[in-house]
């Protein structure tokens, strides 16, 4: 109970007190004025009435200013923790570091710059066989990381990547790798391609791309192909004669 109730109830008890006590004093006084003893009692009574009325008043408005505080006190920690999930809603959805992955031609020798997006790849009868390999460049774990790789369309497969896959419905020129990881700064094994290009081709463009939950969202990557290729011997020209030469004989002295 607050000091405002208690002098509530005093500035309401002490005067009918008072009046209670005079009416008994003047009872005794005159208790023998029979004809105004019902006017003794009636000021009795409300004098009674009125403290009866007043306590009652004085006690449900503390208890009403007590139910109030209680679900004011209520309101204000149920907004306390609606304010601390909004925060840590703000906080899981704000921006994470994404991993950033790239892809390059593997080099067995990786000192110095280990990404390299164009490469010198001989072609033998209209094949090309090329190695590359996917790096996280980024502080974040990659996991379950998704890369495609679609080649030119005047190309085709000679053999595909390990662990590649033709999707149903996805071009004829595309294939896919999924379910691995990379951690922070590391980059996959080797994967072996082998494309047939078209005759007449100085390049080959190869595109990859991957997905990950906590991968940046990124276009298409290409690795470029320089193609070096060899004439085919041409078997309808008779082979060049074959001329052998005697030692000449040492001089005599």
């Amino acid at each position: 109970m607050s000091a405002t109730f208690w002098l509530l109830i005093m500035s309401v008890a002490v005067p009918s007190v008072i009046a209670v006590i005079s009416l008994v004093k003047e009872s005794q006084e005159k208790k023998d004025e029979h004809p105004r003893r019902w006017h003794w009692h009636t000021r009795l009574v409300l004098s009674l009435i009125g403290l009866v009325v007043g306590l009652v008043l004085a006690i449900r408005g503390e208890t009403s200013k007590l139910k109030s505080e209680s679900t004011h006190r209520t309101e204000r920690e149920s907004d306390k923790q609606q304010i601390t999930k909004l925060q840590q809603l703000d906080k899981a959805l704000a921006d994470k570091p994404k991993a950033k992955l790239e892809t390059s031609f593997f080099l067995e020798d990786d000192t110095g710059d280990p990404i390299l997006h164009e490469r010198y790849v001989p072609v033998e009868n209209n094949i090309a066989k090329f190695d590359f390999t996917i790096e996280n460049h980024s502080p974040v774990f990659a996991k379950d990381i998704g890369l495609w790789i679609r080649i030119c369309d005047a190309c085709k497969f000679h053999s595909e990547p390990k662990n590649f896959v033709h999707v149903a419905g996805a071009r004829e020129s595309e294939r896919l790798f999924r379910g691995f990881d990379l951690p922070p700064g590391a980059r996959y094994e080797k994967l072996t391609a082998e494309i047939e290009v078209a005759p007449g081709y100085d390049k080959a463009a190869v595109g990859t791309q991957y997905r990950c939950v906590d991968c940046v969202i990124e276009d298409w990557q290409q690795l470029i192909l320089l193609l070096g290729r060899r004439r085919p011997p041409d078997f309808s020209q008779p082979p060049a004669p074959i001329t052998k030469t005697k030692p000449k004989k040492p001089e005599k002295f």
